[in-house]
């Protein structure tokens, strides 16, 4: 019974490669990073169930190249719910010869291990476990796509396109599911860029602090919160044993909504706790970092 397992195993394998016999000797096309490649998500939520109202987009852009104080050359990864409003960086490297992809934190003057593109179906990464690897059509195009994570996360990289889904199950109960509806790779596009209808008023009506996104996460995340009129902020980051152990916001900020990005390089895998006050409100959340 083993024999004709593992015959049947190799079967799926050799299938999944002759998708693209003639290019997946190169695990790098897992995650393009030419200058001007573009992807738009759509992104959904739900609450107890599967996420399915659409919520907003979110659009990722690589804009150049830096050095930064490490001495080593990234790729700068610009981010924002519109083409227009692309205000988040994030930095990468890609070592092409062994296929590991790294971030750089600016706040902690350090590099991290992103993703082993070389990794396979059982192999253990940062995201969790290799638990999928299938073929299926993104975008009108045949490619491969690997599954990581956890069964509360899962974080899909595709062949030729790089991240195309990413699903979370949050500890409130919530749901989310970023999916890719748009992608520019090398100059080729891919679907259709969607028109960003507003969701909901530029002003919020009173005071908010949501669920960051992604929860679980592993280095980053974003944590955004609503202020209804211009307030004095203060976020902070606690550990379990209440030690604060970053502040993220210190200022006076303008009435509206604003994200915060956090990135958790140097600290241990574990439950946090993010701390919102602004004037006489003050909330705070749980997420957890796993490496």
């Amino acid at each position: 019974m083993m024999r004709y397992a593992a015959i049947a195993a190799l079967v799926v394998f050799f299938s999944i490669v002759s998708v693209h016999a003639q290019t997946l000797d190169s695990a790098l096309a897992f995650f393009p990073t030419s200058i001007g490649d573009m992807w738009e998500y759509a992104i959904y939520s739900g609450y107890i169930g599967p996420p399915g109202q659409l919520v907003g987009h979110w659009f990722s852009e690589f804009k150049g190249d830096t050095v930064v104080s490490d001495g080593k050359a990234y790729r700068i990864l610009r981010s924002g719910p519109d083409q227009n409003n692309l205000t988040y960086s994030a930095y990468y490297r890609v070592d092409s010869t062994i296929a590991n992809v790294y971030s750089y934190s600016a706040g902690r003057v350090q590099e991290s291990l992103w993703d082993s593109l070389r990794d396979g179906l059982g192999d253990r990464n940062q995201w969790g476990i290799v638990f999928d690897v299938v073929n299926e059509v993104i975008l009108g195009t045949s490619t491969v796509t690997k599954v990581s994570g956890w069964p509360y996360h899962k974080y899909s990289l595709s062949y030729g396109f790089g991240n195309t889904r990413e699903y979370t199950e949050n500890p409130d109960e919530s749901t989310s599911l970023y999916e890719l509806v748009y992608a520019k790779i090398n100059g080729k596009e891919y679907g259709t860029i969607l028109a960003v209808v507003p969701t909901g008023p530029t002003i919020p009506t009173e005071f908010e602090l949501r669920q960051n996104y992604p929860n679980p996460f592993n280095p980053s995340t974003t944590i955004q919160y609503g202020l209804p009129q211009r307030s004095r902020v203060t976020l902070t980051v606690f550990n379990t044993p209440g030690q604060q152990v970053a502040t993220l916001v210190n200022a006076y900020q303008e009435a509206g909504y604003h994200d915060v990005r956090f990135d958790a390089i140097g600290l241990a895998s574990g439950v946090y706790f993010y701390r919102l006050q602004a004037g006489d409100f003050v909330q705070a959340k749980k997420f957890v970092m796993l490496r």
